[in-house]
């Protein structure tokens, strides 16, 4: 009976984190004088069913995260208050109110995780999304114009097919999401969280993700993961770094290719110089003087930061950035930088309640909980040289790995103390 209940409640939440994952992947519909995201509908209300269903668990899940929930919520208050004393407090108040939705999500979350089992379902959901995303990926290719009037399309497909229709909005996510994913299930099998039958369908789904977005980011952020991996591993220190110069290799040998020869039109020859103006000219470039712009722009708001989202509108007023080169970085929308675009939006003082998230990461790393551990590191590795945070499925992902990563810091705490009485 015991076992049913448990079920049942894991089917229910795996439910409730589908419709959210799923509108996040939809467009806004556009309706007839009015334009509905039903994220910003669904979002919420799925949050607070997730608060309400597990009641019972609040009062001692507040007690046991207390730290955790007091930085939040200071979080919170300082992006407020940066919100309603930002020169464009309009943009700032309504990016808040999304980024509240998705914290009431993240609390459904928390409340919901109670013991390992849990963990394992919120992995086994993402490791079914990435399939799932494969799946749909490929047969836009293969049959994309029985998919083209679908609404679900507008978000969804590949570097290789027409650029507008891109995953998530943007081919850096499906790559970086796919590389994450691809770790997650490296580590997951090591730690035999996961089957190795899913584990290698999740692997070969997650490395065609990657290979199929031909995001930049999501080859960095594998080849970065990749190192982690083998660090981790039981083997000699030389086989470590064997095995660390092949993966690197490999991985550049591969971005080479895409690069080379299918950027370059599959006309048989090495395209170096358009390589070379893809990386430098219209991508490095336009991201070094984002991130000049964010160091400029706490010259007006250095402690409260510019408010959320307002960076990306008013970056020309801290950029050189015009015309040619806002094409060339996918819009120019913000600094494509996580940690600088946190530090633009919240200020220092923001910044820094964010930066005790790596305290909470180097603590699990420490403690050996590789398996999220190494995924949430992958997470923020993917977001050096962007930030991706603002897709709505991403973000969902985020907070579902920072959710388990605080219950398994608070676990490792439990167990300290008891093996300490």
């Amino acid at each position: 009976m015991k076992l049913d209940v448990l079920k049942d409640r894991s089917n229910l939440f795996l439910f409730v984190l589908g419709v959210i994952s799923s509108t996040a992947l939809l467009p806004e519909l556009d309706i007839p004088y009015l334009k509905v995201d039903l994220f910003n509908l669904t979002a919420p209300m799925a949050g607070l069913f997730l608060i309400a269903y597990n009641y019972k668990t609040i009062k001692n899940s507040v007690s046991i995260y207390k730290k955790e929930f007091v930085l939040i919520f200071l979080f919170l208050l300082v992006l407020f208050l940066s919100s309603i004393s930002s020169y464009d407090s309009r943009i700032a108040i309504k990016h808040y109110v999304k980024y509240f939705e998705v914290i009431i999500v993240f609390f459904g979350i928390v409340f919901y995780i109670e013991s390992d089992e849990d963990v394992k379902a919120i992995f086994r959901f993402y490791l079914s999304s990435v399939i799932f995303l494969a799946l749909v990926a490929i047969l836009i290719y293969i049959f994309p114009n029985f998919f083209k009037n679908i609404l679900f399309v507008h978000k969804i497909g590949l570097q290789f097919l027409p650029r507008n229709e891109s995953l998530m909005s943007n081919p850096n996510v499906y790559g970086v999401f796919s590389a994450v994913i691809c770790i997650t299930s490296l580590t997951l099998l090591k730690e035999k969280f996961i089957s190795k039958n899913f584990a290698i369908l999740s692997l070969i789904a997650s490395v065609f993700g990657i290979l199929a977005a031909g995001s930049l980011n999501g080859f960095f952020t594998i080849m970065v993961c990749l190192c982690l991996f083998l660090y981790i591993s039981q083997l000699s220190i030389i086989n470590k770094i064997i095995l660390i110069t092949g993966s690197c290799a490999a991985v550049i040998l591969l971005l080479l290719t895409i690069l080379f020869f299918i950027r370059g039109q599959l006309d048989n020859r090495i395209n170096i110089q358009g390589a070379y103006n893809s990386i430098f000219h219209g991508s490095l470039t336009p991201r070094l003087e984002l991130w000049k712009g964010v160091i400029k722009s706490l010259n007006d708001t250095p402690f409260l930061g510019t408010g959320p989202s307002v960076y990306n509108h008013y970056f020309n007023k801290y950029t050189k950035l015009t015309g040619q080169d806002e094409k060339n970085i996918i819009g120019a929308y913000n600094s494509h930088n996580l940690f600088l675009q946190i530090l633009a939006e919240s200020g220092i003082i923001g910044f820094a309640i964010f930066l005790s998230i790596f305290i909470l990461i180097f603590r699990l790393f420490k403690k050996r909980k590789y398996y999220i551990a190494i995924p949430f590191l992958a997470l923020l590795f993917g977001q050096l040289f962007d930030c991706i945070v603002y897709d709505y499925f991403f973000l969902v992902f985020f907070i579902s790995l920072l959710a388990i990563a605080i219950y398994e810091n608070r676990k490792c705490d439990e167990n300290a103390q008891i093996k300490s009485t």
